[in-house]
């Protein structure tokens, strides 16, 4: 592309190669956004499982399940196409604001009228008006991610994070309070449905576009027909990773559901902070290189290069330190978390891969495949998960992390297949080893050293052994990758992202 189509309408944003450069910022402000608001959530979540049970995690972490499942209806889809459109003129993005707005009404009505046979279902007497009094996030989620959608096809990442970074603020401080004051799980209900307003006030304070009372039927046809796979794509892969809660809802009691939750929470967390941030740039950025297929190549492949620097690493580490870090951090009553969050952080570098590599098939205009792939994962993950969930929660984290083991190689010969990887597989070698290392030097430390210490002392020594055995094998390992990549966000002289990826010193 070398322009942006001239419609006769007011468009959003050039559709040409951003700069390394504005890359770099757009990554900087993402990164701002994981960083802050999910440390700032983190930092609420641990206070409040002080607070509160178990139990009432338990019970909420049913009721978003469902909220949550309607919600990615809401905020893909319509806002990816967007976000991928070669042109956002008025009257299509206003056509989306009150398609995503109608559907989401629609949806609020469903999630209400379910909510009492989905209590009697899994035997949860006060799921039923915590799904009623969370339903309105859903037409509060769809107004936002329409705006959202503006700002990210201009890879202006800012007002995204000081969204996350306000709703946090503003809903932990009624959550803490309530919890403070005694409203036990309606403190949870009270700090989501506060963040949801307060987003969507953010964005709306920070974008003067406002959605006209115009419908183009034409638009809606040309939305639809790209939003409806990637719809599908998004809520079977939402199947292949948050309804492991709802079927193990189906075997356990509230109190072990909530300690698989808080295992779920601090991957997610730890994923935000990591290939979240990594996928949200992907399509923006790869989408525009779209017709350059030696561009889009050499991206996809530092793409994936940066997801395993960053993911395998931190997922590793955690599940090295789970044991002190639990325990410490959120107290004992939280204890049985720690296996299934092992299992889970030692397999989270294969769900990131997975994720990556299908952001990069949409970039490059596939999203059917996509969603093909995602279709074939969801099976396999809800097949091997009903057969584990009556053995408990590891069984299920098990054999959710097997089931996208096992589809990650399709998806790699699907990106061959698409674009073509060259030696992108093979220049992740050093990734491998620099982790090996580190595991490695963690376990020595730990079982001579560190299991003599206070957990503190001890939690404080492990993870200073990683990073530094961790970034020191990976210097050694891949400087030429290292700088190659920085060159290409802008830094150093280099040029913005296009062909250039040095191969790293172990081939």
């Amino acid at each position: 592309m070398t322009g942006q189509r001239m419609t006769g309408q007011r468009t959003i944003g050039p559709a040409e190669a951003p700069s390394g450069r504005t890359i770099a910022q757009s990554a900087a402000w993402r990164f701002a956004e994981a960083a802050g608001g999910e440390g700032l959530a983190l930092l609420v979540f641990v206070v409040m499982a002080r607070l509160l049970v178990p139990e009432q995690f338990g019970v909420v972490a049913l009721a978003g399940v469902v909220i949550a499942a309607a919600q990615v209806l809401l905020t893909s889809g319509l806002a990816d196409a967007i976000v991928q459109g070669e042109e956002a003129g008025d009257r299509r993005i206003t056509t989306a604001f009150w398609l995503n707005l109608g559907l989401a009404l629609t949806l609020m009505l469903v999630v209400m009228a379910a909510a009492y046979p989905l209590s009697s279902l899994f035997a949860a007497p006060g799921l039923a008006p915590i799904l009623i009094a969370l339903a309105p996030i859903l037409p509060i989620a769809a107004a936002a991610a329409v705006l959202q959608a503006r700002f990210v096809r201009r890879l202006a990442f800012k007002p995204i994070a000081l969204r996350v970074l306000g709703a946090t603020a503003m809903g932990g401080m009624v959550g803490l309070g309530s919890a403070v004051a005694g409203a036990g799980v309606w403190a949870l209900v009270g700090l989501q449905l506060t963040g949801a307003v307060t987003g969507l006030v953010v964005l709306t304070l920070a974008d003067p576009w406002r959605p006209k009372l115009v419908f183009d039927g034409a638009a809606a046809r040309s939305l639809g027909r790209f939003a409806l796979p990637l719809m599908g794509t998004h809520l079977t892969r939402f199947a292949g990773k948050k309804l492991d809660l709802a079927i193990l809802g189906l075997f356990v009691s509230t109190t072990s559901l909530g300690h698989y939750f808080l295992a779920t929470r601090l991957i997610f967390a730890l994923g935000m902070a990591t290939h979240y941030t990594v996928a949200t740039l992907t399509l923006p950025v790869l989408a525009r290189l779209q017709d350059d297929r030696a561009a889009l190549r050499e991206a996809a492949g530092r793409t994936l290069w940066l997801t395993s620097a960053l993911c395998l690493p931190t997922g590793l580490g955690l599940a090295l330190v789970a044991e002190p870090l639990v325990p410490l951090v959120f107290g004992v009553p939280w204890q049985p978390s720690v296996l299934p969050l092992q299992i889970l952080a030692a397999f989270g570098i294969v769900y990131a891969l997975c994720l990556v590599a299908g952001q990069i098939l949409v970039a490059a205009g596939r999203p059917a495949l996509f969603f093909r792939l995602t279709l074939a994962n969801t099976a396999l993950f809800l097949a091997l998960v009903a057969a584990a969930a009556p053995f408990g929660l590891a069984a299920v984290a098990l054999a959710g992390g097997l089931a996208n083991a096992l589809i990650l190689p399709v998806s790699i010969a699907a990106l061959e297949r698409t674009i073509g990887l060259g030696t992108a597989i093979r220049e992740q070698l050093p990734i491998w080893v620099a982790a090996a290392v580190m595991t490695a030097a963690v376990l020595v430390v730990d079982l001579s050293i560190g299991q003599s210490l206070e957990p503190p002392l001890r939690l404080a020594l492990v993870i200073l052994t990683g990073i530094l055995t961790y970034a020191l094998s990976l210097y050694l390992l891949a400087a030429s990758t290292l700088a190659a990549l920085w060159a290409s966000l802008g830094f150093g002289g280099g040029r913005p992202i296009g062909p250039a990826a040095e191969t790293s010193r172990v081939s």
